[in-house]
């Protein structure tokens, strides 16, 4: 009687599962260390140990004694005088089995090729990334931040607060980057530790009086916009913000002049000549508010309303070009 063979999961259903966890614990492992670094060690650690179980499972050929080989020959002679019905049967079997083993191991090189083309791409990044300063990856952010890629920015902010949790830059840089996904509360709090790192320090001062603002809390933003302007009289997009908090409580009287006075400063943006277009075209003051309408499409030449109140202000020829212009935008 031929000797059973030991089984070592001949068909690696188990190896192939151990290698699978393998390859998913590297890419948690390149898709989590932005977020913290003890990640790194974790995933690694059992990636190498789900590697090592696999490779311990894999199929592996069996001694054969001389018993086993003349078995072996005996079983091959039987075989051939099987029927036809059996032959068949088995031939068939054996066909399906070496096409399902060729795709199984098409599918595997496919992947194993994949998972090394992304891990040879994202480990340089890891290892590389993990070596840099708080200022630097404060500055990384900062870069993000200006591309408006706010969540990558929030991503490096957060890893220069890991490493140097002081770091004014970062603390105000990932401040702005929560306030764009509406965490206020958050935001106002980074703004406030900032102030405490370094109470002079205009930025972190001029953002809490926006936060102040956004949030309906006008006396307080007038208030730390003027402890702003004392400490820096030449900070003039304080100017343009003591406009804002007061245009947002109606109160357009008080704001036109500190809007004037950020604009003859150097100020310049679609919303400054928006507002004070506005305001003038409300004291029927047309060609000052003529004047900022179209420098605010300037900026932004997107505005339909813009182009709506310039055709209406322009009649005849003189407001054909903007009429066409918001009847297109208005498709």
């Amino acid at each position: 009687m031929m000797k059973a063979e030991p089984n070592h999961n001949q068909n690696g259903i188990g190896a192939k599962f151990w290698f699978l966890l393998a390859w998913v614990m590297l890419f948690l492992m390149a898709l989590l260390t932005n977020l913290d670094g003890s990640f790194f060690t974790i995933f690694l650690a059992l990636a190498c140990i789900f590697f090592f179980v696999g490779f311990w499972n894999s199929p592996r050929a069996p001694f054969r004694s001389s018993d086993d080989v003349r078995a072996q020959a005996r079983a091959k002679a039987e075989e051939a005088r099987s029927t036809y019905y059996q032959h068949t049967k088995t031939t068939y079997s054996k066909t399906t089995s070496s096409h399902s083993t060729t795709l199984r191991k098409i599918v595997w090189i496919a992947g194993t090729f994949i998972a090394f083309v992304f891990l040879s791409i994202t480990l340089p990044i890891i290892f590389s990334s993990s070596e840099t300063s708080a200022e630097e990856d404060a500055q990384t952010g900062t870069q993000f931040y200006e591309m408006a890629e706010y969540d990558s920015a929030r991503v490096w902010y957060r890893r220069a607060l890991r490493k140097d949790p002081e770091n004014v830059e970062a603390v105000i840089g990932y401040g702005n980057a929560i306030w764009y996904f509406d965490d206020e509360d958050s935001a106002l709090t980074m703004f406030n530790k900032a102030l405490e790192i370094d109470p002079e320090n205009e930025y972190a001062r001029y953002r809490r009086a926006g936060m102040y603002s956004q949030t309906r809390r006008y006396d307080q933003a007038l208030v730390e916009l003027k402890i702003l302007l004392d400490q820096n009289p030449e900070y003039y997009n304080t100017m343009q913000l003591m406009g804002d908090v007061y245009y947002n409580q109606n109160n357009f009287d008080a704001a036109l002049p500190w809007y004037e006075k950020a604009y003859n400063n150097g100020v310049r943006n679609r919303w400054i000549c928006h507002l004070m277009a506005y305001l003038y075209d409300r004291k029927n003051e047309i060609p000052r508010a003529v004047g900022l309408y179209k420098e605010a499409i300037s900026y932004d030449s997107s505005n339909v309303d813009v182009y709506v109140r310039l055709g209406e202000l322009l009649p005849g020829s003189d407001g054909v070009f903007f009429r066409q212009r918001a009847a297109e935008l208005n498709r």
